[in-house]
């Protein structure tokens, strides 16, 4: 159950199954497009700024893949990311400082990057010990390279 890799130098860790080869490597083109954006510092659909203390990316957590909102009805259809920056990564426990959401054209990830939203800037450490194992076995699980 979940895996990682690396998209433009930057782990990917999926904490959970990750979707079928088809549409893994369709979310992984949005996240690669996604990706670009943020590390260039360009604003979200709200015109937010991504938060310096998350930039640039070293690695994100996909807290959960393509899916309808389970807090705000009306939002589109996303992809969670929790983003580390290289310290906050390097901390023991690992932690992040942003949590966006990822939209795709159509809301479907096959249809290409639409925009992302920044949901969350407070620091969320990874010290429970079930986060803990999740990341622990999703490092232990290579995913392939899925991209372009």
């Amino acid at each position: 159950m979940g895996g990682h890799l690396r998209i433009d130098g930057v782990l990917l860790i999926y904490l959970h199954q990750e979707p079928d080869v088809d549409n893994l490597k369709a979310e992984l083109a949005v996240i690669e497009q996604w990706l670009k954006h943020w590390q260039a510092g360009d604003p979200d659909v709200d015109g937010a700024t991504p938060n310096q203390a998350a930039r640039p990316a070293h690695a994100a957590l996909v807290r959960a893949s393509q899916h309808p909102s389970t807090n705000t009805p009306e939002e589109d259809d996303h992809i969670t990311l929790a983003i580390c920056s290289e310290d906050g990564w390097k901390k023991d426990p690992s932690e992040s400082r942003a949590l966006v959401h990822i939209y795709s054209r159509n809301q479907k990830p096959k249809d290409g990057y639409e925009g992302y939203q920044l949901h969350g800037v407070k620091k969320n450490v990874f010290s429970s010990p079930k986060l803990k194992d999740a990341i622990t076995e999703a490092l232990a699980s290579k995913l392939p390279q899925a991209t372009s």
